[in-house]
């Protein structure tokens, strides 16, 4: 299992992301208080929005496949 961390200029971004990686692997969002996660078989990701106005993203990573296509998305919002 492989971890990454890294944050998002703004929640409206984060949430964004969460949506696109969503579509991208068929996985619904559940919502737990103001944190978003997506889980499966491949992938654990939780959304957390910070007071300041940006979102910590934490990523496990269990299949080792599914990697490139989530950094591909993590380059894009994290620009």
């Amino acid at each position: 299992m492989k971890r990454v961390k890294f944050k998002i200029p703004t929640w409206d971004l984060g949430r964004e992301f969460m949506y696109q990686i969503s579509n991208e692997f068929k996985t619904e969002i559940e919502e737990r208080d103001d944190n978003l996660v997506i889980v499966n078989e491949s992938i654990e990701i939780n959304y957390h929005p910070d007071d300041r106005g940006f979102a910590f993203i934490t990523c496990k990573i269990h299949n080792n496949s599914v990697e490139p296509i989530l950094n591909k998305f993590i380059e894009q919002y994290t620009k």
